[in-house]
């Protein structure tokens, strides 16, 4: 059994440096980069080691009494390409009538590009369906609902790449089609600008998928039209979601 519990690697003066906490059984044998290091009575370590310039990657292994073996690695330099994200979760509208909206939900997918460790540039594109609270003018408060899709440029930094727990924030910028049905017609529709943050979370599951947790809010403007009798109305647009990041 090999665990590994926190993983950070720091840029200092003298190079790269990785800190590593884990678990392994007590009676094992711990090697990085096929060197001995101690370990505590109870299987527990904590190691900090220097990183050799070219390093991509840091091997961790646990070798029992038996000569059965647990092998871990650890990325240095994490590859640039392609991250496919998807996603489910809530959101709502507010203004334009924030006392008659419902929490609705939403449905989606990101596609990112890693530019470096740091920063993953790329797509959004998702869908939500809001409905109407009861109102004075819809009492059953069931007949009207709001589709909206969405779609734009996603920019997103990462505070700490090399963890396996990772936090970041991010900015989206796009456009949003949306409609407003009753009793499934559609009597209102538009298509308005649309900008937004976000603010995540990662954990990091294995080499090939991480689970993530997304919050945030847009801005979406709703230029009045004459022909439908509507007025400019400004929409806050909260979110919150969880999903799958897939390496592939």
């Amino acid at each position: 059994m090999l665990q590994i519990k926190k993983q950070i690697i720091e840029n200092t003066d003298k190079g790269k440096v990785i800190l590593i906490e884990g678990e392994t059984e007590p009676d094992c044998e711990l090697l990085i980069n096929s060197v001995k290091v101690k370990i505590q009575k109870n299987g527990r370590f904590s190691l900090r080691a220097k990183v050799p310039p070219d390093a991509q990657v840091v091997n961790l292994s646990s070798v029992d009494k038996n000569g059965r073996r647990t092998d871990f690695q650890i990325q240095i330099v994490r590859k640039m390409g392609i991250d496919l994200e998807i996603l489910g979760g809530l959101t709502m509208l507010a203004g334009g009538g924030l006392d008659a909206s419902k929490i609705g939900v939403i449905f989606g997918g990101n596609f990112g590009y890693k530019l470096i460790d740091k920063v993953v540039a790329g797509f959004f594109a998702n869908t939500r369906t809001i409905g109407c609270k009861t109102t004075d003018w819809d009492p059953e408060g069931s007949h009207f609902n709001t589709q909206i899709y969405m779609a734009g440029f996603r920019l997103k930094c990462v505070l700490n790449p090399y963890s396996n727990l990772s936090y970041y924030g991010g900015i989206e910028l796009g456009g949003g089609y949306w409609k407003s049905l009753y009793d499934g017609d559609v009597y209102e529709w538009a298509i308005n600008p649309y900008g937004g943050g976000i603010l995540g979370i990662k954990r990091d599951i294995s080499h090939k998928f991480s689970l993530f947790f997304e919050c945030g809010a847009g801005y979406l403007r709703n230029k009045s039209k004459p022909n439908m009798g509507t007025q400019d109305i400004n929409y806050i647009i909260p979110k919150g979601y969880l999903g799958i990041l897939l390496l592939p």
